[in-house]
């Protein structure tokens, strides 16, 4: 008798991230959705999720866990590996949920608004020495470990910061871009992570940040009807992106 054989063709992972503090998302017990049809996920690592034997056509993943609020993720095919259809999903968690953190709230609704995310402008994740626009290459004197997909170049002079993600890590001090910065990047710019928002089809919208105590002081970027603006927000001014220019 022949030996059984069974294949798996693996067609997304989904790794969970806490947005305010960059931790894996730990809960065991997710529940993802599409079209409402729960969707079998296989946990592999702590907040790594894989789907398999489901087909590879594009859809809008609905997520839930414990302690944050659903999140809801498009997905295209198109602008994934086709080896490892990976993404990273980050959650914004439930205020209140956690008695011994604090966090600082952005909310409110504005028509057009697509978009609405921060990063700190206190303890850096990384510093740069230089930025080679040739290579797509980042060289930093300091930094933490990244482990997420993407963070942010701090353009503190303008008050704006530019997104990218990280092709390869070439060693702990240098890092690999997908694609070229828009904007120059000059010696000891700032590098951080992005805190990410959720903003809602009719225009409300929500970014929830950890309160760092002594002083907090976060950059907001936010997209409205096509045009991006930044603001300020701290303690001492705690202005909604609602707000008119």
């Amino acid at each position: 008798m022949a030996d059984a054989e069974i294949h798996y063709k693996l067609d997304l992972i989904v790794r969970l991230v806490d947005t305010t503090t960059g931790k894996k998302v730990g809960q065991k017990q997710i529940i993802f959705k599409s079209e409402n049809q729960m969707l079998v996920f296989q946990r592999r690592d702590e907040g790594v999720y894989v789907l398999l034997n489901h087909g590879r056509e594009d859809m809008t993943l609905e997520i839930c866990a414990e302690g944050y609020l659903p999140m809801r993720k498009k997905i295209c095919y198109e602008e994934l590996s086709p080896k490892f259809p990976e993404v990273e999903v980050p959650l914004i968690p439930e205020a209140g949920r956690n008695r011994f953190v604090d966090y600082l709230t952005l909310e409110g609704n504005r028509p057009g608004i697509t978009s609405v995310a921060a990063v700190s402008l206190k303890k850096p994740h990384g510093v740069v020495i230089s930025y080679n626009a040739r290579r797509q290459s980042l060289k930093l004197y300091y930094a933490k470990a990244f482990e997420e997909q993407t963070y942010a170049v701090i353009h503190e002079e303008a008050q704006e910061f530019e997104e990218f993600q990280i092709g390869k890590r070439l060693d702990k001090l240098e890092l690999k871009l997908v694609s070229p910065l828009n904007a120059d990047c000059r010696p000891e710019e700032k590098i951080n992570r992005i805190v990410h928002g959720k903003v809602d089809p009719d225009g409300h919208y929500i970014l929830r940040v950890l309160d760092e105590g002594g002083g907090t002081d976060y950059l907001v970027r936010y997209e409205v009807n096509g045009q991006v603006s930044f603001k300020r927000f701290s303690t001492e001014n705690q202005n909604s992106v609602s707000e008119s220019e």
